[in-house]
């Protein structure tokens, strides 16, 4: 997928009225599905405050 199609996914996700009675951790698991990986191997995901955050190694691998 492209940024813009996981933008608009995920701004959908959030603003359905059923996200906020998820628990936290199926929600960050719900986020991080949606990591965009480039091909210089960056993995970027669309979170808070409406803005693209590239993935530190040292967080471990996204989804978990």
């Amino acid at each position: 997928m492209r940024f813009t199609a996981i933008e608009a996914d995920v701004r959908a996700m959030v603003t359905d009225p059923r996200w906020t009675a998820l628990p936290l951790q199926s929600r960050a698991h719900a986020i991080a599905s949606r990591a965009l990986a480039t091909p210089d191997g960056g993995r970027w995901i669309f979170g808070a405050h409406a803005r693209w955050y590239l993935q530190d190694p040292g967080d471990g691998p996204a989804g978990t």
